[in-house]
């Protein structure tokens, strides 16, 4: 077996990650309907969005965005 590059890793690990991310939305949407699936889903950006800019920050030197 041949080993991959990391270019052909990275892009497999985000596909994987993209298909869960769908995946759990549909399952979600049809578990429990849109109304909820939606407010799970922007409680879970806004979650994710605090945790991104600390990576950003910590990327980019800063301490303030």
């Amino acid at each position: 077996m041949e080993l991959i590059s990391k270019k052909e890793l990275k892009e497999i690990l985000i596909k994987g990650w993209m298909t869960h991310d769908a995946m759990w939305l549909l399952h979600c949407l049809r578990k429990t309907g849109i109304e909820t699936t939606n407010k799970i889903n922007k409680a879970a950006s806004a979650g994710l969005g605090r945790i991104e800019a600390k990576r950003f920050k910590k990327l980019l030197g800063i301490d303030e965005i």
